[in-house]
């Protein structure tokens, strides 16, 4: 495998029809859902590395593996992108800060931020070790994912495409996302949002179904009720004019006569 090439980076499926984003509420159940404290300390990793990546604007695993202690300038990371070579500089949030705090390299021999991989490798050895660590990344991502109740498949590539899509979600533009991510230009990022406009679209088109559905029913009825309402009222006065005019016609009848005068 060449470094920087599709197999590096860890998206060498092809499949652009396979979705790849999470909802919301599965990104959550994902990232926060279970208590560490009730996960085996291999997915507690993977959770962290997923948490990492998200929060790091949608790293790649293969950029987290090969982070640098030098990288971290005290709450910012300033590295080159592995697959472009792209000069990436990304401020921290505060609880991204705190995992890397406690999940940060321990080893003083190696260069790594992360103890992903050994720091002793080098060529191939290197990418066997790095294809290595991303296969044990995407399996355990699986099982946290149904330890979660996440039915939709995962990989190391989720956090990134969730983060783009919701990034656009939240209407932020193409452009920015591009910049984000460090892409050469915002094709590459369209790729990213493909299934974004497809589901939009479906989205609108549900809505306006719901729409007519709803409104057609409800403004029926409100005719159907009105009808109604008028019909009672109509009734209603028509019975107080009868009784009225009963009470009336009754009063008259039994009225003394004044006596005469005469």
């Amino acid at each position: 495998g060449v470094p920087g090439s599709a197999e590096w980076d860890g998206n060498c499926s092809g499949k652009n029809d396979v979705k790849r984003a999470l909802e919301v509420e599965e990104i959550n159940k994902l990232l926060n859902e279970v208590p560490l404290k009730r996960l085996p300390e291999d997915l507690v990793r993977c959770r962290v590395w997923a948490n990492l990546m998200f929060q790091l604007r949608g790293m790649p695993f293969v950029d987290l593996a090969f982070l640098h202690k030098s990288d971290l300038k005290g709450n910012t990371l300033s590295y080159r992108r592995h697959k472009t070579g792209g000069q990436m500089i990304v401020d921290i949030p505060p609880t991204a800060m705190e995992l890397i705090r406690q999940y940060q390299n321990t080893d003083c021999n190696s260069p790594y931020l992360f103890p992903i991989l050994s720091g002793t490798k080098t060529g191939e050895e290197l990418y066997i070790e790095y294809q290595q660590a991303l296969r044990i990344m995407n399996y355990n991502l699986g099982r946290l994912a149904r330890r979660c109740g996440v039915i939709t498949k995962v990989s190391s590539y989720t956090t990134r495409h969730t983060w783009a899509t919701l990034a656009k979600y939240c209407n932020f533009s193409e452009q920015l996302i591009c910049e984000a991510f460090g892409h050469s230009s915002v094709k590459v990022t369209e790729t990213y949002l493909k299934n974004f406009k497809y589901e939009e679209i479906k989205k609108a088109n549900d809505a306006i179904i719901l729409y007519v559905s709803k409104n057609g029913k409800k403004r029926a009825w409100i005719d159907k009720k009105l009808i109604i309402k008028l019909f009672k009222f109509r009734y209603f006065v028509s019975n107080r004019i009868y009784s009225a005019a009963k009470i009336d016609n009754k009063s008259i009848a039994n009225k003394k006569q004044p006596a005469s005068f005469f």
